[in-house]
């Protein structure tokens, strides 16, 4: 594992900087222990986290210290030295971080975070060994000032600055950290603004110095309450924007000789407990060490996570994961590392692999010499440094240096990107990388450090401006090819963003008193001939910010009901559609302690774990009878092998088999179905493109001429031309230059108009970065109409509605498979009017049924005009298994500039064309977790039917369901990413931190950035209900 610093910005925040410092992570990753090893524990974030970096750890504190609310990390980056949840390797501490009330954008420094150190003997509110990220404590000692920061490590700093209330220092990000005459945190500014305020208990009382209230700028606040047991106060509970969160504690066995209350379970507002063990079996002698988690849901019996096991001196040496397949470690402290000496420990698994660490203690911290390994496929990595004991090398990868020690350039082994380098440059302010695929991409800095323009090896460029308050006030895209300018503009009101103007869309937004969007209205002057748009839609919220009424554009609306809060689960119960007479239908309902769903037509799907811990078996069937049958068969690997879909009611079946290639690629597959037999083979480029096909007898190669940033020029004998946003805008005929199609995007890179050659326009409507809705205007047609809806619970569509212009509009059925892809569409008679077989990379062929029906892949659209499939900001080639355009948010570790979900497009999936989603199926296990609490809670929930139903990614958080207000979907998922970590699978590659900043999502990746920037080894989870937990191999850019 790699911990990796975010260096002191230029002028407090050029992201450029922090980007390159989450490249370095990406990078300097050395081989994990992945195959023994526990899932790694989640850092602290949110949107005031401190600047800072990582792994020269004292004896408390986080392994990888990322920093977090008011806390810092380590200004060096160094390979880590967490294993599990974690443990440090060189000292033993147990150290755990969990989070009760997550970050959240919109109430910035809001938050329920909790640190355990099992080395510590300090006592706070929480009880011994633990603490909340706002005990962050000003010090002054004869040497100097320092923090004694909150997750249990220290700092040195400068001198703070007094104040009439006592004393303010400065964060690198720019921001203040206030304190009192006590040295207690009080308040964090950022610049004139007061982000958070705290409020404590004034003395004497018993009470005097803890927290009283916390208030964010956005007005939200939390409530403190306490108790008093054995002679000391503690916290009770907390009231939040989501509820109260409940802390119990008890008290060491009498023989012991200790009293002090130690945190024993907390209880979330749904009525889920984590629970904390303290067994003396496992503690030898220290009645404080931590010794288990479980959970446990109303109801239901405790589900035991993980247990330790300590030596006499609190180092843990034995950890077991429950639940799960890995093997147990344990852990030897051979050698302790003291002056020049070096320390040495082993990692011991019981299936007999080993692994051992060299470190020694220098340049005030400790520094790993050499991660060597026992078994045979985990070779030596020595790790290089400079004579400041400064990382300088590992596993092929060099760092090169300012002469005052700052990483100025790296150059890594990126497979995936070849010719990759990263470059920081400090005069004038910029960064940037450049690969064999996309030349040389800069990202420039304005005079405030923050990011500013983006310039690409063809020419094209990105502006964005700002107002005083450091608003994005417009985007300036400029296209060099063709000489077009687009420009975006955007009105605020504080902190809301009112109006969004794009040359082929307006949006404007109206908020309640609670920040919620209560309308939208989206209008689109005249394109392609066809009239100009409108459409506006309504939203209504219950007390709880949960969505209970969608007004729609075409009339009608959709009705959400959920489960009352404090019950199993807190989730959504059913989703019915109203149409404009008033009728109402049943879309989809939920069954508690069942993953699937009821359809209205009175069809029912249900999924279920037989052979594995992914979802492998799919039954859709109306009362005995079944009507699909999907079993899938994975490998020890956790890939797709067999695919067997059964459908008799249309006598058609598909039988499919994978291989795969050393990097787990699709390499070959066999698809068998009544009548014939289809045989591929594959060979990938290292960019991800496809190199060679061979479909039956017949071989094809693939290459396509693309401009010096990386854009096609041509494919399958089309021309192509690419918009001042970098989407695909015209397709011609190469030959002769006739139009095939021409296609315009919004602001937020989302394909809002098509044309094809037969001069029929389709407009799209979006919501939570889904295709939502499509109205059409027939060639000289005066009249735009709305003429289907697609209606998703999550990732997956489950209804479609159908607006026919001469007669009443109809609800369709969407049935998808395990990957989240839809096979069959139902009638209100439950009869057959869409059935589709796939291709191994997606590609569709119509079976049966007398309806089109274009939903693919998540987030994918199929265009008859050219048989690719726009997949929401990147065009997917299905015929070839890649995109065409390289991934606009730059270089990933462990991806590829073209390639389509790592060429497992039935393990993975990429609904936005930027984000790797695993479809993992994992079901009733400790590890499945809920869609709403995943987002807006983000801790490990209970077992998978805890949250079963449809629609749990419509309760994101305490900002409700449209993520307008946090800036879209895409950043409420990467707040997910912050808090997610313990999902990890084994083996999984261990995400990043990388600058995202351009194209038409450069809106959205402009309110996620600040958070994104501070993280690495993120993962982002949903559970959804049908398909079981869908974790994201996000690479955190």
């Amino acid at each position: 594992m790699m911990c990796i610093p975010f260096s002191r910005p230029w002028h407090g925040r050029f992201a450029g900087r922090q980007a390159l410092a989450g490249l370095l992570a990406a990078a300097l990753h050395g081989p994990a222990i992945a195959q023994f090893t526990l899932p790694s524990s989640p850092p602290s974030g949110s949107p005031v986290t401190a600047s800072g970096g990582f792994c020269s750890p004292p004896a408390l504190g986080a392994p990888c210290a990322t920093g977090g609310l008011a806390t810092l990390g380590n200004a060096e980056p160094s390979p880590g030295f967490s294993l599990g949840n974690p443990i440090h390797l060189a000292n033993g501490n147990k150290y755990q971080l969990d989070i009760d009330l997550p970050p959240n954008r919109s109430a910035p420094g809001l938050e329920l975070v909790r640190h355990y150190n099992g080395l510590s003997s300090q006592a706070g509110a929480l009880g011994r060994n633990w603490s909340l990220s706002y005990d962050t404590v000003l010090q002054r000692r004869s040497t100097g000032w320092r923090l004694r920061q909150a997750d249990g490590s220290f700092k040195d700093i400068t001198a703070p600055l007094p104040t009439p209330e006592g004393f303010r220092w400065g964060l690198p990000n720019g921001q203040q950290l206030d304190f009192d005459a006590q040295g207690r945190l009080t308040g964090i500014q950022a610049g004139r603004e007061a982000l958070l305020r705290i409020e404590r208990h004034a003395g004497p009382h018993a009470l005097a110095g803890l927290i009283k209230r916390v208030e964010s700028a956005s007005g939200h606040g939390l409530e403190f309450h306490y108790q008093t047991l054995h002679g000391q106060a503690v916290l009770q509970a907390v009231d939040t924007p989501l509820g109260r969160f409940h802390y119990q504690y008890g008290q060491p066995a009498p023989d012991s000789g200790h009293a002090a209350p130690r945190l024993e379970a907390v209880a979330r507002p749904d009525g889920l407990q984590r629970l904390y063990h303290y067994e003396v079996r496992h503690q030898a002698g220290n009645p404080y060490t931590l010794t288990g988690i479980s959970l446990q849901s109303q109801g239901a019996a405790p589900q035991r996570l993980i247990t330790w096991e300590y030596d006499a001196h609190g180092r843990v040496i034995s950890l077991r994961q429950h639940g799960r397949t890995l093997p147990a470690l344990h852990v030897d402290y051979l050698r302790s590392a003291r002056g020049t000496r070096s320390g040495i420990t082993r990692i011991r698994s019981v299936n007999g692999a080993q692994h051992t660490i060299e470190f020694r203690r220098a340049g005030g911290g400790y520094r790993v010499l050499n991660r060597g390994a026992a078994n045979p496929e985990l070779t030596d990595a020595p790790v290089t440094y400079d004579s400041a004991w400064r990382l300088s090398g590992l596993d092929g990868l060099h760092l090169q240096r300012a002469p005052g020690g700052e990483p100025v350039r790296v150059i890594p082994q990126a497979p995936g990107w070849p010719g990759l380098l990263f470059e920081l440059q400090r005069h004038p302010a910029q960064y940037h990388w450049r690969s064999h695929a996309t030349g040389q991409t800069t990202l420039r800095a304005d005079a405030s450090g923050r990011p500013a323009r983006l310039h690409y090896a063809n020419g094209d460029s990105l502006e964005l401006r700002r107002d005083a308050q450091g608003r994005p006030v417009s985007l300036h895209y400029a296209a060099a090819r063709t000489a077009r300018q687009y420009i975006t503009r955007l009105q605020w009101r504080g902190r809301q963003l009112q109006r969004i103007e794009h040359p082929f869309e307006i949006e404007t937004r109206q908020y309640d008193a609670y920040g919620r969007i209560t309308q939208r209205r989206i209008q689109r002057p005249a394109i392609f001939g066809a009239p100009a748009a409108s459409f506006q839609e309504a939203f209504d919220y219950d007390e709880h910010g949960r969505l209970l009424r969608h007004a729609l554009p075409e009339g009608g609306a959709l009705h959400y009901r959920w489960r009352p809060p404090g019950t199993v689960p807190n989730t959504l119960e059913t989703l019915h559609w109203e149409d404009v007479q008033g009728r109402i239908q049943p879309v989809v309902a939920s069954t508690r302690n069942q993953p699937g769903y009821h359809y209205g037509n009175g069809l029912e799907l249900l999924t279920l774990a037989r052979s594995s811990p992914h979802a492998d078996t799919l039954v859709l069937s109306n009362g005995e009878n079944a009507l699909w049958v999907q079993e899938r068969h994975y490998d020890a690997q956790g890939r797709v092998q067999h695919d067997r879909h059964e459908f008799p009611a249309a006598e058609h079946y598909d039988h499919s088999t994978y291989l795969h290639d050393t990097q787990s690629r699709l390499q070959a597959a066999r698809h068998q179905r009544p009548g014939s037999a289809d045989r591929w083979w594959y060979a990938w480029q290292a960019d991800g493109t496809l190199a060679a096909l061979k479909h039956n007898s017949t071989t094809a190669r693939s290459a396509h001429p693309r401009e010096a940033s990386g854009l096609p020029l041509a494919a399958a004998g089309r021309a192509l031309e690419y918009g001042p946003s970098r989407r695909l805008e015209t397709i011609a005929t190469e030959s002769t230059g006739a139009t095939i199609a021409r296609y315009r995007h919004n602001a937020f890179g989302h394909r809002i108009v098509k044309q094809p050659a037969d001069g029929r326009v389709t407009h799209f409507l979006y919501a939570h970065d889904r295709l939502v809705a499509e109205a059409v205007s027939e060639r000289g047609d005066a009249s735009l109409t709305i003429n289907r809806r697609y209606l998703y619970a999550g990732l997956t569509p489950v209804g479609m509605i159908a607006y026919p212009p001469d007669g009443p509009p109809r609800l369709y059925a969407v049935h998808a498979d395990l990957s989240g892809a839809p096979r069959m569409l139902t009638d209100a008679s439950q009869r057959l009017r869409w059935l589709a077989s796939y291709s191994p990379t997606g590609q569709a062929e119509h079976v049966a049924g007398d309806l089109p029906f274009p939903l693919r892949l998540p987030g994918q659209y199929a265009d008859e005009e050219t048989d690719w499939h726009d997949n929401l900001l990147r065009t997917y080639a299905a015929d070839s298994g890649h995109y065409l355009e390289p991934d606009p948010l730059g270089p990933l570790p462990g991806s590829d500039a073209y390639g389509y979900a790592r060429q497992q497009p039935w393990r993975y999936a990429d609904p936005h064309g930027l984000i790797l989603f695993a479809f993992d199926g994992t079901r009733y296990s400790a590890d499945s977790m809920s869609n709403a609490w995943i987002l807006a809670q983000a801790y490990r929930d209970g077992p998978a039917h805890y949250h079963s139903g449809p629609g749990n990614s419509l309760f994101l958080d305490w900002d409700a369901v449209v993520a307008w207000r946090a800036g879209r979907i895409l950043e409420n998922q990467w707040q997910a990413l912050l808090t997610s970590l313990e999902q990890q699978p084994a083996g999984a590659t261990v995400p990043i931190d990388i600058i995202g900043f351009s194209r038409g999502a450069a809106l959205a990746r402009h309110f996620g950035n600040r958070i994104a920037s501070h993280m690495q080894d993120g993962l982002f989870s949903v559970d959804d209900p049908l398909r079981g937990r869908v974790s994201a191999c996000l690479d955190l850019r």
